[in-house]
C-alpha cells in the first residue's frame, strides 16, 4: 500500500466510524448493512462482562432495535487508531461518547455512555466494512435533566 493509498484508507475508515455515530443518532439501523459485513461478529460488554454476542448483521440490527428509540441522542466518535495488516485488512480502536435522553415517568433522563470499540475491518468490492467489533461500555451514568 502506498502512502497515498494508506492515507485514503485511513480517511475511509474514519468516515466509517463517524457514519456509524451519525446513523445511530438518526436511529437508522438499516444503514448498518452498508457498514458491517453480513456475517459480522459483534461482542458488547457492559462493565467488563459480555452482555451480547451477535453473529450477523441481522442479529445486530435486531439487538439494537431492542434498545428502543431514545427521545434524543448524541453520538460522538473520536480518537481512532488504525493498523493495516495488508491492503484489504485492518484493525482499529476508537472511542464513542453516546448521550441518550429518555422520558421515564414524565422525567427526562440523560444517560451518558463512554464506549471503547475495537474493530477488525475488511475491504470488499472497494468498500471498507466492519467484520468484527468488541464494543466495551466502560462506564455510564444517568441523571435527570433540569
Amino acid at each position: 500500500m502506498t502512502t497515498i493509498e494508506e492515507l485514503a484508507a485511513r480517511l475511509e475508515l474514519k468516515e466509517l466510524v463517524d457514519r456509524f455515530a451519525i446513523e445511530s443518532d438518526e436511529n437508522n439501523l438499516e444503514a448498518y448493512r452498508e457498514m458491517f459485513t453480513a456475517d459480522c461478529q459483534v461482542k458488547i460488554y457492559f462493565n467488563h462482562q459480555l452482555g451480547m454476542d451477535l453473529n450477523s448483521i441481522d442479529e445486530l440490527i435486531e439487538a439494537f432495535e431492542g434498545f428502543g428509540t431514545p427521545k434524543d441522542s448524541f453520538h460522538f466518535s473520536g480518537l481512532q487508531v488504525v493498523d493495516f495488516q495488508d491492503d484489504t485488512h485492518a484493525s482499529g480502536q476508537w472511542y464513542l461518547l453516546a448521550s441518550l435522553v429518555d422520558e421515564v415517568e414524565g422525567k427526562e433522563l440523560l444517560t451518558t455512555n463512554r464506549v471503547r470499540c475495537e474493530d477488525s475491518y475488511v475491504k470488499d468490492a472497494g468498500q471498507w466494512r466492519i467484520a468484527k467489533r468488541e464494543q466495551n461500555f466502560v462506564f455510564s451514568d444517568t441523571k435527570e435533566l433540569a
